[in-house]
């Protein structure tokens, strides 16, 4: 959630200042960077940062630990990933294809399986929200015909 649709996402959730959103990133930097970013804007609802690599079993667990020891549950779970791991189409290699189903497809599924236990908890309806691009979709990348193929 530090740039694009995510990090908009975050924007029209803390103009509610009943919000607090965590921002997770998998590059602390990045994330850390964005979370200043929408509090130099003064918004109603509150943000932190939380590290969490949808490609790592073990980081996705521990983003879920943290969530509970801090906070009990979430209320709303935003999947929004996306890469495009060799982001040259023509370098498309079956490593960088395995990369960008495990963040795109297998990361956001084992996200929720590990979070739905906490998303049960709320006391409000829980939200799951899957957020996805054809600008990443292996498909699309791949057609040359398509014009996205040139989008880097």
């Amino acid at each position: 959630a530090n740039t694009g649709i995510g990090f908009e996402l975050a924007k029209q959730f803390l103009s509610d200042a009943s919000k607090h959103i965590l921002l997770g990133s998998r590059s602390a930097s990045k994330g850390e960077k964005a979370v200043q970013d929408l509090q130099s804007q003064n918004p109603p609802g509150t943000v932190e940062f939380m590290q969490i690599d949808v490609s790592k079993q073990d980081s996705i667990v521990a983003a879920a630990k943290h969530v509970e020891v801090k906070h009990g549950h979430p209320d709303v779970l935003v999947n929004n990933t996306r890469i495009f791991s060799s982001g040259d189409p023509d370098a498309a290699d079956i490593q960088s294809l395995v990369d960008t189903f495990t963040t795109n497809a297998a990361g956001p599924c084992a996200t929720v399986k590990v979070f739905e236990p906490l998303l049960s908890r709320s006391a409000n309806t829980p939200r799951i929200i899957n957020v996805t691009s054809v600008l990443d979709s292996i498909s699309t990348r791949l057609d040359k015909s398509n014009p996205i193929y040139n989008f880097k």
